[in-house]
């Protein structure tokens, strides 16, 4: 199976990641003020730490 390294998944995508979980957090939290930056970073954090540094992936989740 091919394995995604995380860290250029997150890279790569981290305004559209940034501003989602950033977003959800004040859907269930309105009153709090995110600082979407150190969220995201404690997100990415989180992330490694339950996952890796690379994970593997079904083929039939890759496009080309």
């Amino acid at each position: 199976m091919p394995r995604v390294k995380l860290d250029g998944l997150f890279e790569q995508l981290a305004p559209e990641l940034r501003r989602a979980v950033a977003s959800a957090v004040r859907e269930l939290h309105p009153e709090v003020t995110v600082d979407e930056y150190a969220l995201y970073r404690a997100f990415q954090r989180e992330a490694r730490r339950a996952a890796g540094d690379s994970v593997e992936v079904s083929s039939r989740h890759i496009e080309s």
